[in-house]
Formats: C-alpha cells, sequence, structure tokens
C-alpha cells in the first residue's frame, strides 16, 4: 500500500465524508486527515453506503494490502438500529436479499424478526432470512 497519511477509499456522501485509510493502515472516517476518527467510533457515519446495492460498494477498488472493509461492522449497526421506521434495518435487509452472505448474521435477525416497535414489513423480511439462514 502506498504510504500517505490519509488515502479516502470510498465517498459516503455528497458533502466529503470519507472511509479512507489512515498512515497505519488502519481505516477512519472523515472529510480530511484532521477530521478523521477510527472507524470503530463512528460506525453509523457510514449507514449511507447502506443506500447502495452491496455488489456496487463490493465492487470498489481498494488499495493493495488494504484491511477488509468494515461493512459486516455497519451492516450490524444497522440492524440494531434505535428506530421505529425501520430504515436502516431495512436498508440492512436489502444487502442480505441481495446476496450478501448470511453468516454470522444468525442471532441478529432472529432478534430482528421479533424486535417489538420494528415495522411489520422488517419483521417479516427477517423473519425470511433467518429461516434461509437455517438451512
Amino acid at each position: 500500500m502506498e504510504s500517505r497519511a490519509w488515502q479516502p477509499v470510498v465517498e459516503i456522501d455528497s458533502a466529503g465524508l470519507a472511509l479512507a485509510i489512515d498512515a497505519h493502515g488502519r481505516w477512519t472516517v472523515g472529510r480530511n486527515e484532521t477530521s478523521a476518527r477510527p472507524v470503530d467510533e463512528v460506525l453509523a457515519w457510514l449507514l449511507p453506503v447502506l443506500e447502495r446495492p452491496w455488489r456496487h460498494v463490493a465492487a470498489l477498488p481498494l488499495p493493495a494490502l488494504a484491511p477488509t472493509p468494515p461493512w459486516e461492522d455497519v451492516l450490524r449497526v444497522a440492524i440494531g438500529w434505535p428506530s421505529t421506521s425501520g430504515y436502516w434495518q431495512s436498508k440492512a435487509l436489502e444487502w442480505f436479499e441481495d446476496g450478501w452472505p448470511l453468516d454470522g448474521f444468525h442471532g441478529l435477525l432472529g432478534e430482528l424478526k421479533d424486535a417489538p416497535g420494528t415495522p411489520q414489513s422488517v419483521r417479516h423480511r427477517a423473519l425470511r432470512l433467518w429461516k434461509a439462514g437455517r438451512a
């Protein structure tokens, strides 16, 4: 990997927020090097990525030797997002319905299918995926 102080890799929004690799090869999120924060501190900032089809996101070119992108962690945040609208849960479910591997998400899908206050359409979609993950 080319040694640069801050290397944007994936544009998150139109305001310049980006997923980037810092000089130590770790994922960060920010608009520039001085605003960048470690990805594990600001996973919710990456939720807008789920508005794109996962195959488009997965096909984005990564620098050589880049760490694995944090998409699984973003999916976990989205599934557990506290909301009565179910928006982020729905976006996460779209990734699974479009083929993102269910491995490691069976328990979360089981919780989502039974989550009180979650829209019925989201719970039913989670139930279908939960059943598919048991097969």
